[in-house]
């Protein structure tokens, strides 16, 4: 998985963040992902949560 995202991510110039050992300490792991994003936001004008199971289906296209 990794392999993948990481090409894709320097094609375009973006970065590349792994947040592979989360803990699930709330009773709903979205709010895992909400406290794990929000420690990068100071960092970046924006960004871009994907899972285990996105496909990046046309990898000439920008995010943008």
């Amino acid at each position: 998985m990794r392999n993948t995202k990481t090409c894709d991510t320097v094609k375009h110039g973006y970065s590349f963040l792994l947040e592979s050992n989360m803990l699930e300490t709330e009773k709903n792991i979205f709010w895992n992902k909400q406290r794990e994003v929000s420690k990068y936001l100071p960092y970046f004008d924006w960004i871009m949560w994907t899972d285990a199971d996105t496909a990046v289906m046309n990898e000439h296209v920008r995010l943008e």
